[in-house]
């Protein structure tokens, strides 16, 4: 069954449109946050998922009972107001942070992101452009850096993008990398800057964090 040309056209018209646009290059800028990633985090790459584990790491259910979607507004603003407590304890409200957003793609052509994710954390820098399993058929996975604030105008935006399965792998941090702050539809990660803060946040949030170290 051959299928509808019209979708045959527009599927090959997209790819051939996504060859034929410049190639987005590394921002040659950040050279100093992979200096700094390699000091702090030598045994994971920048990937939200690749970092749990360890005796940094706790993590943090964003709704109720370990309700991983939101259904209505009042769960998305008890969802985001999870988020923004144990953000304001990381680092104070109104304070930089950078966020690490993905594309991914089939070849070693690096993909831009979706518009969706480019609008909650514009002004990307791509940082690095790696594969993940080499050894797998898997996707190409491209890392950018956005300039954001600490505060729900700037990230509720990208907080519920992530809670609605619309982006994954996000890592919120500092510029010197203090902590990591992995966000996904769930809760989050967290690795903190060591293991008696880890152990400070997990009693501060002894109520939505999750029952065992190995997951939910």
């Amino acid at each position: 069954m051959l299928g509808n040309p019209w979708l045959r056209w527009r599927r090959y018209s997209r790819r051939l449109l996504g060859y034929l646009r410049p190639p987005i290059r590394v921002a040659a800028d950040l050279d100093w946050l992979s200096h700094a990633w390699e000091r702090r985090f030598p045994d994971f790459p920048p990937i939200g998922y690749r970092i749990r584990g360890g005796d940094r790491w706790v993590r943090f259910h964003s709704l109720p009972g370990s309700k991983r979607y939101p259904e209505s507004e009042a769960e998305y603003a008890e969802l985001l107001r999870r988020h923004h407590a144990v953000l304001e304890t990381l680092a104070e409200r109104g304070s930089p942070l950078l966020a690490f957003t993905f594309s991914w793609s089939p070849t070693s052509r690096v993909r831009d992101r979706e518009r969706s994710l480019k609008r909650v954390a514009p002004g990307g820098k791509l940082w690095r452009s790696f594969d993940v399993e080499p050894n797998d058929d898997t996707w190409m996975s491209s890392v950018f850096v956005s300039e954001v604030v600490n505060t729900p105008e700037s990230l509720d935006g990208l907080l519920r993008l992530v809670a609605d399965d619309g982006t994954a792998d996000v890592i919120l941090t500092t510029s010197d990398l203090e902590w990591l702050y992995h966000p996904y539809d769930g809760g989050a990660d967290v690795i903190a800057e060591s293991v008696d803060r880890r152990a400070a946040l997990k009693r501060q949030f002894a109520d939505w964090s999750a029952p065992y170290e190995s997951g939910r």
